[in-house]
């Protein structure tokens, strides 16, 4: 089967055009996994540093 040099052309941009939105797509997916877990991270620091706040204020 031979296509002509458009056929080829708009086949290869459509290609392309698929592989930019899945990189996108991924690139979001990672940025909402990345929040969630900055998210966790920085929840843990602060009730850790709000008990070590609470066990100051205690012992004193």
């Amino acid at each position: 089967m031979v296509m002509s040099n458009l056929t080829q052309m708009v086949l290869m941009k459509i290609v392309l055009a698929i592989v930019v939105v899945l990189l996108e797509i991924l690139t979001v997916l990672l940025l909402k996994l990345s929040l969630k877990l900055l998210k966790h991270v920085m929840l843990s620091w602060l009730k850790s540093k709000l008990a070590h706040m609470v066990l100051l204020f205690v012992v004193k």
